[in-house]
């Protein structure tokens, strides 16, 4: 009887001693990276797995976007990079949820250069009125005065 107990002793350890070592030996997830672009439309993005727990993420602006900043959630470490800059390198420590925040570009309209009108303004228009009325006036006068 003695026997048998010890035997069933050793058995019982050993399966105690192999249960922690198997659960050690399971791998920690990688944590997910989400990326997109607002407006969707607004242009493309690389993602590049660094093999070292990195990520670099790049934004190429389509034609009439320009890129304004990253906006990132979750946990993480930027290893490079500004949340301005185009390329960033992340290492996530949670989920990420990476988003490209671009705007459409604005045309800017030149500035008239100095002794030019802006007919956008009206002023032109209204001086040619004012000078048609005048001299309208001045050949009435002259005429109404000539004939006298």
């Amino acid at each position: 009887m003695k026997k048998i107990f010890a035997i069933l002793m050793v058995v019982v350890m050993l399966f105690a001693i192999a249960i922690p070592v198997s659960a050690e030996i399971s791998p920690k997830p990688q944590p997910d990276v989400d990326i997109s672009v607002v407006p969707e439309k607004g242009g493309e993005i690389t993602e590049k797995d660094n093999g070292d727990g990195t990520i670099t993420i790049t934004v190429k602006p389509n034609s009439g976007y320009d890129f304004v900043k990253w906006e990132l959630t979750g946990e993480y470490e930027i290893v490079s990079g500004k949340l301005t800059d185009k390329t960033i390198t992340i290492k996530p420590i949670t989920d990420v949820k990476a988003q490209a925040v671009m705007k459409t570009q604005t045309t800017v309209k030149p500035t008239p250069g100095p002794g030019t009108s802006s007919p956008s303004t009206g002023v032109a228009p209204a001086m040619m009125v004012v000078a048609f009325v005048g001299s309208m006036a001045a050949a009435g006068y002259s005429f109404k005065k000539s004939s006298k």
